[in-house]
């Protein structure tokens, strides 16, 4: 059976971190479709609570990846091009198979384990975000892009959401160097700070044996 994927993408014109970051870098479509998944995108308003609970719930998703806004006990998404909710804890009971990874603030610290609380499937219940605020310096923006991408296409490819994790933090060690490494700039400091703490934030929570594709 091919395993369903749903990407949630967020773009809300007014804010740079989905705009110039979070919405670019999850252009993931393409890469899930050649690895063998039946993906569905929601993007920017059709981002919005109802919509998403209604496909979640619906849609029987084996994997679900979200790229933008999150807090410790909520992921974002978008309404008349600002941010809502989509899912926090008065929902977080639809999660009960979908395994989720998220590029966002913080959300690993208490939604990650309510997720993992709800799905039904204990012996693959996992969830991979960042447990702490997720920086991105804007004009360096793509080696955020790839560290980012680097847990995901991992988890799209089979790989279990430890290793998954260890490729993420590798592809961080990476573009911190590349970035080191680049031509001389007065935000590239920044920005490399930046992709350690992004680095070091990346967590699993739950089963580190799960795989997102079964």
């Amino acid at each position: 059976m091919t395993p369903k994927l749903l990407l949630i993408r967020p773009k809300i014109d007014t804010d740079d971190f989905t705009k110039k970051f979070s919405y670019p870098a999850s252009d993931l479509g393409t890469i899930a479709g050649n690895l063998g998944w039946d993906v569905t995108e929601m993007k920017m308003n059709d981002t919005n609570r109802t919509d998403v609970e209604n496909t979640i719930r619906n849609g029987n998703f084996d994997f679900i990846i979200q790229y933008g806004h999150g807090e410790g006990d909520k992921l974002f998404g978008q309404l008349n091009n600002a941010q809502e909710s989509i899912i926090d804890n008065a929902n977080v009971d639809m999660l009960s198979w979908a395994l989720v990874s998220t590029v966002s603030c913080s959300s690993a610290q208490e939604l990650g384990p309510l997720a993992v609380d709800a799905n039904t499937a204990r012996n693959k219940s996992a969830y991979l975000g960042h447990n702490l605020p997720y920086g991105c310096e804007y004009p360096h923006w793509e080696f955020f892009q790839k560290a980012a991408n680097e847990a995901n296409i991992a988890l799209l490819e089979g790989k279990t959401f430890m290793q998954a994790k260890a490729r993420g933090y590798a592809g961080y060690t990476t573009q911190i160097n590349d970035l080191l490494n680049s031509p001389p700039s007065v935000t590239k400091y920044i920005a490399a700070a930046l992709l350690w703490i992004d680095r070091e934030s990346l967590t699993v929570v739950g089963k580190g044996s799960a795989r997102a594709k079964p």
